[in-house]
């Protein structure tokens, strides 16, 4: 596909305001595409915290620096990219992602370190099971992207809060504007025949 090979190809130079922006819509476009149903939208929403508080417990496990840590840090970052998009937006999830840091470090200092590791993974693989086999086989009728790249999981958090706020009225331009990718993306998917 021609716009997929092109958004690639912005992350190869430099990109400018405007490509990063184009290029997350883009990929929003394409998780409202996969994700039409309102009950597999719903459990996207429901396990969304269980997978990224999942994550960040997972990623503060590892030894980064003595006031950060490596979760928060990364997930900081993801806020900044979001808030191309909609800064208010990202900024409500760098609060919510801040507290899943702060209870994860303080899980980290009260138990083991194997007992946090069983629950950050224990935390992922059930909010996978339940987004991918029970929201998108059960419900959606079909898989999560075959393209299922890093930047996919990195722009979901963005994409299941923007979404749900789009769906009570909520920024109709760019709601408009992440329809047309999505349409886009439905016509690319129909006329491969998949």
């Amino acid at each position: 596909n021609d716009t997929t090979r092109r958004h690639h190809a912005i992350f190869m130079s430099t990109p400018s305001y405007h490509q990063i922006r184009e290029f997350i819509v883009h990929r929003l476009g394409i998780y409202t595409a996969y994700h039409r149903d309102s009950k597999n939208r719903l459990i996207h929403a429901v396990f969304l915290p269980f997978l990224y508080g999942g994550f960040i417990l997972l990623f503060n496990l590892i030894p980064f620096h003595s006031f950060l840590s490596l979760g928060w840090l990364i997930t900081s970052l993801l806020c900044g990219v979001y808030s191309v998009v909609d800064p208010i937006v990202s900024f409500g999830l760098f609060v919510v992602f801040s507290l899943f840091s702060y209870i994860s470090n303080g899980m980290i200092a009260n138990q083991s370190v194997w007992m946090c590791l069983l629950k950050s993974l224990s935390s992922i693989g059930i909010a996978g099971f339940f987004q991918l086999a029970v929201g998108h086989f059960c419900f959606e009728g079909r898989a999560a992207p075959s393209s299922f790249a890093f930047y996919h999981i990195t722009l979901l958090p963005f994409a299941v809060v923007i979404n749900a706020l789009n769906d009570f009225g909520y920024r109709p331009d760019l709601k408009s504007e992440i329809e047309r990718h999505a349409a886009q993306h439905s016509q690319n998917f129909k006329s491969r025949g998949k």
